[in-house]
């Protein structure tokens, strides 16, 4: 029997309407938006705040007060239940400000993707046959996925509605052939070593960095002048500067998964990581690149991707001292990293790129995790190559 692995993927699927549909659709964000701060307001005082309680309290007022069809009255009182439960303790309500609609699959929207048109309810009946527009990848992944709870999202700034669909895959689980520790970096994106002996580290290239030094002194002078306009242009900058970012992650993971198909990747368990990580305060440019930089949208992208082109799935390990300890002989001290690039072992005097030390770490820790799963596939060989940035990408161009 072949063994499947799952992976989880969100497909953003632009709607096609006519101003009658969009302004029916928006009335519906509107009034999901409203009814929901209304259980927020209503409830943050009270006590339990568990779906039950929710839906018991608010489901008739709801119905009648936001005109809500039934599915959507229950699925706001799941939500809030749910946004409830993410944090420990409030110390005020929250509060909705997206213009979005949490929809239930064959209940408040349906799809035909052979067709490529859905439907969804709305508070005057139903919208039927809305085509959509999206990546051909996408339309491929809802063919033979299976489909979940969609969102309805309005993008103001376009006054477009999208659908982000999530759509569960299946691969065939293959069987990893090597162990790749990823260790990202600072100044370079990522850095590798492989249980087989090769090294690599990927920079961040010149485009890469003339860019983000370009929003950066957009952001300063936006927020310098402080007026409306100035504010309402900064948000766009920022959207721009994500989308950038992520289009650059999106290029490197998929590199990755490429060069390295029989690889189970390793990488660091950076949860709270923000919070963890010390830089020098004398130097704002410093804060500003550690604030900024990307740690969790790389993990993503080439976890997903791993699973989705490979049938592997990396692991995650703990990242301590990881950046401090000898690969050779384990002697740990910050004293070990003389520079951000510069490792070398004060007891046995090892030498090498600080980022291919934290990476060698990260795959020992990997194949610890590992070894009684796959005893005997991964053999260590002595013939490293070096590290080096001829092996990595050099511009942003291809597909993601």
């Amino acid at each position: 029997m072949i063994e499947k692995v799952k992976q989880v993927l969100s497909v953003k699927v632009k709607l096609i309407l006519d101003e009658e549909k969009k302004r029916e659709l928006l009335r519906l964000c509107k009034a999901y938006k409203d009814a929901m701060n209304f259980v927020f307001a209503n409830s943050f005082e009270k006590g339990k705040k568990d779906f039950r309680t929710l839906h018991k309290a608010y489901y008739r007022i709801l119905r009648e007060r936001f005109s809500l069809p039934s599915q959507y009255a229950v699925n706001i009182s799941r939500k809030t239940a749910t946004i409830y439960a993410s944090k420990n303790k409030w110390e005020k309500p929250p509060k909705r400000k997206s213009l979005s609609v949490d929809l239930t699959f064959n209940r408040t929207f349906s799809i035909k993707p052979d067709k490529r048109v859905v439907s969804i309810t709305t508070m005057n009946g139903r919208l039927k046959n809305i085509p959509y527009l999206g990546w051909e990848k996408h339309y491929e992944y809802l063919q033979r996925g299976r489909i979940g709870d969609a969102v309805l999202v309005y993008d103001k700034a376009n006054k477009e509605f999208f659908l982000h669909i999530p759509v569960e895959i299946e691969v065939e689980k293959q069987t990893p052939q090597e162990v790749i520790g990823i260790d990202v970096g600072e100044v370079n994106t990522v850095a590798l070593v492989s249980s087989k002996g090769n090294k690599e580290i990927v920079p961040r290239t010149e485009e890469y960095k003339r860019l983000k030094e370009k929003y950066q002194r957009l952001r300063q002078a936006l927020q310098s002048k402080g007026t409306r306009s100035a504010k309402r242009k900064l948000k766009k900058v920022v959207g721009r500067e994500k989308r950038f970012v992520e289009s650059f992650m999106h290029y490197v993971s998929k590199y990755l998964v490429s060069k390295y198909p029989q690889a189970l990747f390793v990488m660091e368990d950076l949860t709270g990581i923000r919070e963890r990580r010390k830089v020098k305060r004398k130097n704002t440019e410093e804060i500003r690149q550690s604030n900024q930089w990307a740690f969790r949208s790389f993990q993503t992208k080439l976890y997903y991707k791993s699973i989705l082109y490979n049938g592997i799935s990396p692991i995650f390990v703990d990242p301590s001292y990881t950046s401090q300890m000898c690969p050779v002989c384990g002697y740990t001290s910050k004293e070990n990293r003389k520079s951000q690039s510069d490792f070398e072992c004060k007891n046995c005097g090892y030498k090498e790129h600080a980022d291919i030390v934290g990476a060698t770490n990260i795959m020992v820790r990997g194949l610890v995790e590992v070894q009684n799963f796959y005893q005997g596939l991964f053999v260590n060989q002595p013939n490293a190559l070096p590290y080096g940035m001829e092996q990595a990408p050099t511009s942003l161009s291809g597909s993601s």
